[in-house]
């Protein structure tokens, strides 16, 4: 490792002091530590009716936010080639129901306070039946993937063994 990369739990303008003498661009610097601090976030949800495990995005909220603020990070969010699709079926009764399916890509920006940055670009799929959710269902997944595929967080050791 570099003698440039601040250590892990460095404070913020600790960091953006040894970046600014050694001439680079804190989010390098910053994000590994961030990385490091969240360590693992585990498949804590279960869904019962098709028994697999998962991790909500309020629970990769919950561990990664707290981290990104300690060093000074922020975020912003953007959303493109969002496709809705809309139609109606016959549920297994006869009852026609409004089925919304949608899709989208998620820009996810990392900002450092000097201006630097770094994106992570996640796809995102929702449906919804007979509401308006799916969209948001949609963001809500490429959010989380976003995260979890930008910062590297692994969910623990595989518990099949």
């Amino acid at each position: 490792m570099s003698n440039n990369v601040p250590r892990a739990g460095a404070s913020v303008d600790e960091a953006t002091n040894q970046l600014d003498a050694a001439g680079g661009q804190a989010i390098h610097a910053l994000l590994p530590a961030v990385m490091e601090d969240v360590g693992i976030i585990a498949k804590s949800q279960t869904n019962a009716e098709r028994n697999y495990q998962f991790r909500s995005l309020d629970d990769v909220l919950n561990a990664i936010q707290p981290v990104l603020v300690s060093h000074g990070i922020c975020t912003s969010v953007r959303c493109f080639d969002h496709r809705l699709q809309q139609q109606r079926l016959r549920d297994r009764y006869g009852n026609e129901r409004a089925i919304s399916r949608a899709s989208l890509m998620l820009e996810l920006t990392f900002w450092a306070r000097d201006g630097s940055n770094i994106a992570s670009i996640a796809a995102g799929e929702g449906q919804d039946v007979d509401g308006d959710k799916a969209t948001g269902k949609a963001m809500a997944s490429a959010m989380k993937y976003a995260m979890l595929f930008g910062l590297v967080i692994p969910a623990g050791p595989d518990q099949r063994q």
